[in-house]
C-alpha cells in the first residue's frame, strides 16, 4: 500500500492528537533506521516512546473534554447554561400561599451541579411599597448562614431539565428571624438569588453558576 503524502488538516484534528500522530511517524522514521540488536530483559526503546506519547494523548483528550467550557473559578461564568424563574401563589383553597422557584439547565449538556434539591437555600430580596428591603429565608438555610461552612449537595441536572422548589410564605423568616406575612409583603417586589456552582475537575468556585430571577410583585390581595 502507498503511503500517503496528503498533510494533516490540523483546523479538523485535535492538537494534542496531531501531536501524537506526527511523533509516531517520527519515531517509527527513526525506528526504521535503527538495527540495533536489544538485551534480553530490556524495555525496546520504541515501547518506551509508545508509552510516553499515549501518556500524552490522554492527557490531551482528558483536558479536550472541557474544552470551550467557561472557566469554573469565575463567578457566574456558567450561569447563562441555566434559567431560574421564581413565582408567587395566593392561597387558594386547602392550599396555603407559597413561593415556587424553577431552576433548569437549558444547555444541551448533563451537568454536576451543587445544590440542594430537597431544601430552598436561597434568599429572597423584598423592596416594600415604601421602598424599604427586606432579606428573607427558609429557618434552616438562616441558620446555616448564620452559624456553618457547608457545601452543598452534588446532583445530575440532565439537558433541559428542571429542579423546583415549593416555599410556603409561613416557612420564611427575615434575617433577624422575624416572620414573613402577607400583610409584610403585599404589594412588593420580590426577587430571589441562588448560590449554584457548577462542579469541575480541577477546583471551582460555589457560585460559578450563581442565578438571580426576574423580579415579580406579589398582588395587594394577594
Amino acid at each position: 500500500m502507498k503511503r500517503s503524502n496528503r498533510p494533516i488538516d490540523q483546523t479538523a484534528v485535535p492538537s494534542g492528537l496531531l501531536a501524537f500522530l506526527l511523533l509516531i511517524r517520527f519515531a517509527g522514521r527513526r525506528h526504521a533506521r535503527s538495527k540495533r540488536l536489544l538485551v534480553i530483559g530490556d524495555v525496546s526503546p520504541m515501547k518506551k516512546l509508545f508509552i510516553a506519547l499515549l501518556s500524552i494523548v490522554l492527557a490531551c483528550c482528558s483536558s479536550h473534554d472541557d474544552a470551550g467550557l467557561p472557566d469554573p473559578n469565575v463567578s457566574g461564568s456558567y450561569s447563562h447554561m441555566f434559567t431560574y424563574v421564581l413565582e408567587f401563589h395566593p392561597a387558594s383553597g386547602n392550599k396555603a400561599a407559597h413561593f415556587t422557584a424553577t431552576l433548569t439547565n437549558i444547555s444541551d449538556k448533563a451537568l454536576n451541579v451543587l445544590v440542594n434539591v430537597k431544601a430552598f437555600h436561597s434568599s429572597l430580596k423584598i423592596t416594600d411599597k415604601n421602598g424599604n428591603k427586606i432579606e428573607a429565608f427558609i429557618e434552616d438555610y438562616r441558620r446555616l448562614l448564620l452559624t456553618a461552612v457547608w457545601e452543598e449537595p452534588a446532583v445530575t441536572i440532565p439537558a433541559k431539565t428542571s429542579i423546583s422548589w415549593t416555599v410556603p410564605l409561613s416557612s420564611l423568616v427575615t434575617l433577624h428571624g422575624a416572620p414573613l406575612n402577607l400583610d409584610l409583603i403585599a404589594g412588593s417586589e420580590v426577587a430571589s438569588e441562588m448560590r449554584v456552582a457548577v462542579s469541575a475537575k480541577t477546583k471551582f468556585i460555589s457560585d460559578n453558576a450563581v442565578q438571580h430571577s426576574k423580579p415579580i410583585v406579589v398582588p395587594q390581595n394577594g
